[in-house]
């Protein structure tokens, strides 16, 4: 009877909103409930394709011109495209070949906590066969390498049995000295990101390694001229990742106008889409504004907010 085949077809609605999970109209789910839409009045019109299809042409037209979620999803969707694109095709030295065509590149991580252990759980997912994980704590390298293992896995247990022997744990600066990229991801003391590079600068034999920040804030000038050597500074920049590093897709790529090269960029922006299959955003660094993309985005607009609150004295226009 009607009764039953509306019933059935609500069911059917309410299963394909929870296998699809379907989000709220007003929080971005409008194409989905859409295309649902489409299907029911399929149903309705006695399992009439050809009604289907007529419901689904009005209901695309009708997304495609006046929805803003739709301008909002096509913006982004070209948006990530264009900040991705390669500044330079140029990589001019072995080591750059080597971390973008080959396993075998060796990767150093210096900071254990859990940003640092994500970036080292990044390269391990992407294949890197040699990942060296560096805290001079002994307790906070315990903590690492079990928070990656958990991370690993997760993904299944032959992915962990297979990955995780390539995780190097060490407490000593000196093991890095044959790595061909390092990150450098300890808290945010500029005397002590310092200290780290200048060490990096006399340990790593391989004079065109990448020496790369994960600082979210600092002008990395500061970190890079005044310890590498000349030679060095071409092959450093910022790559700051966003916690928590394996699942954030956001990666910022920071370049020093005065130091970073235009084939260290371009290594970074590829390693970054290729091996990470991570967003990477190329920007420049500043000394007038703290922070990159996300941070320069993020203080107008707690800025906006503090000035609310305190133009209108009111909790509730703060939330």
């Amino acid at each position: 009877n009607d009764a039953s085949h509306d019933n059935n077809i609500e069911g059917l609605i309410l299963k394909m909103k929870k296998v699809h999970r379907v989000l709220p109209k007003d929080k971005g789910g409008e194409a989905k409930h859409a295309a649902i839409a489409a299907v029911k009045e399929c149903f309705l019109a006695g399992n009439d394709f050809e009604k289907g299809m007529e419901a689904e042409t009005e209901l695309f037209w009708e997304l495609l011109l006046h929805s803003e979620q739709g301008r909002a999803y096509r913006h982004v969707f070209f948006a990530q495209r264009q900040v991705t694109k390669p500044i330079t095709t140029v990589t001019t030295n072995d080591v750059h070949r080597l971390l973008l065509s080959s396993n075998d590149a060796i990767i150093g991580v210096v900071g254990a906590g859990t940003m640092g252990s994500g970036i080292a759980a990044n390269f391990l997912l992407a294949g890197y066969t040699k990942v060296i994980l560096v805290d001079s704590q002994a307790g906070s390298l315990k903590r690492g390498t079990q928070l990656i293992g958990s991370i690993l896995k997760r993904r299944g247990k032959q992915m962990f049995e297979t990955i995780y022997p390539h995780l190097h744990p060490t407490s000593d600066l000196n093991d890095l000295a044959d790595c061909h990229l390092v990150v450098e991801a300890v808290f945010e003391k500029l005397e002590l990101k310092q200290s780290i590079f200048a060490s990096l600068n006399t340990i790593v034999r391989h004079p065109q390694a990448l020496l790369l920040t994960n600082t979210s804030t600092m002008d990395i000038d500061r970190i890079i001229y005044p310890s590498l050597s000349k030679e060095r500074r071409p092959y450093a920049a910022g790559m700051h990742f966003f916690s928590p590093a394996h699942v954030m897709k956001l990666v910022e790529i920071v370049v020093s106008p005065q130091h970073t090269s235009p084939s260290t960029v371009s290594t970074l922006q590829a390693v970054t889409k290729f091996r990470l299959k991570k967003v990477g955003v190329t920007v420049s660094n500043s000394t007038q504004i703290p922070g990159f993309v996300g941070n320069r985005m993020l203080f107008p607009y707690t800025t906006e907010a503090a000035l609310s609150l305190v133009e209108h004295s009111s909790l509730q226009v703060a939330q």
